[in-house]
């Protein structure tokens, strides 16, 4: 049944860590100005690292609900839970925060790292 498949994510850990990532994001948030990056240049890469952490850790619970829930085919679906909306808002945001720092904040940087990880 759904409701036995989703049961990890009713533990006290894991819905703290859910409570925790959403906080960071709002932390990120409020973080992420021109002014502040002025000012303290080192949360450029807090922010991005945390935009990050919070995007893997929603993309599994969004993933999670959707494989159990199904996406749109059933009463109990992902897409008919208004609070699912929400937190895919939420995700869709943290991406294109992502995406909007590499482009525009470590343009070169980043992939000059990338580089130097690359083993293969």
């Amino acid at each position: 049944s759904s409701g036995a498949s989703l049961e990890w994510m009713n533990k006290p850990l894991v819905k703290y860590i859910f409570r925790l990532t959403g906080l960071l994001s709002f932390i990120s948030t409020c973080m992420n100005t021109p002014k502040t990056f002025e000012d303290y240049e080192f949360l450029e890469y807090v922010t991005f690292i945390i935009d990050i952490v919070c995007a893997v850790i929603l993309t599994i619970e969004a993933a999670a609900k959707m494989k159990t829930r199904g996406v749109l085919k059933h009463d109990f679906s992902y897409l008919r839970d208004r609070w699912n909306h929400f937190d895919a808002v939420m995700v869709l945001c943290i991406y294109c925060s992502i995406i909007l720092q590499v482009r525009f904040q470590f343009p070169l940087n980043f992939f000059i790292i990338i580089n130097h990880l690359d083993v293969g």
